[in-house]
């Protein structure tokens, strides 16, 4: 009996951890982290998924604009490769939880939330780069 109570809460455990982490595939990076990464020429895709107004007031640079409204239609045609490193921003870190959870359900297996763009560490820019 004691072991099978053992097991129980064991798999609680493990099921609410999982859940905490936003399950496979998804992990949190701060933005100094996210940086330093690209800096060393890691093959990251930064995903902004704010509207575009927000988008062309200021981003970081080599982003793709993919609004949190616009991610679940569009998202397997605009990132094809399901197994790439896909970073997830948007202004205070609210938006960006949701969009790497529709990420995640739509199978993307390498997912990070890097919540705040207000943390970026490096230049920003404004206008509308990639043509959304």
């Amino acid at each position: 009996m004691k072991i099978a109570l053992i097991i129980a809460i064991f798999f609680v455990v493990v099921f609410f951890i999982s859940r905490r982490s936003g399950g496979k595939g998804f992990r949190k990076i701060s933005p100094v982290e996210a940086k330093n990464r690209l800096d060393a020429g890691e093959k990251i895709l930064l995903v902004d998924v704010r509207t575009p107004k927000e988008y062309a007031e200021k981003h970081i640079p080599k982003s793709l604009l993919l609004p949190l409204d616009c991610l679940q239609r569009e998202a397997a045609q605009k990132i094809p490769d399901k197994g790439a490193s896909v970073f997830v921003y948007c202004l205070t870190g609210r938006r960006s939880a949701n969009g790497v959870k529709i990420l995640t359900k739509l199978g993307y297996s390498n997912v990070y939330n890097m919540g705040a763009m207000m943390n970026w560490p490096g230049e920003m820019e404004t206008g509308n780069q990639n043509g959304v």
